[in-house]
């Protein structure tokens, strides 16, 4: 079963920094897919039910280096 699960971040990057997000949190155990809004700092991530959050968000911030809050 999925979940979804909506953040923030204050990064409104580019058309590259987009591609780089979206590949690296793909990337993840447990995520099966994941978007970034670059106009309004919005991150859109599909995972398994019963992941941590807490733990999937630090791996997000820690392979990306963005900081993220829970929307």
């Amino acid at each position: 079963m999925k979940h979804k699960l909506f953040l923030k971040t204050d990064c409104v990057g580019c058309m590259a920094c987009l591609g780089f997000f979206e590949e690296t949190v793909k990337q993840i155990s447990g995520v099966s897919d994941a978007k970034l809004d670059t106009d309004t700092g919005e991150v859109f991530i599909d995972c398994e039910k019963g992941l941590n959050q807490e733990k999937l968000i630090k791996a997000v911030e820690e392979k990306t280096g963005l900081k993220l809050e829970i929307k």
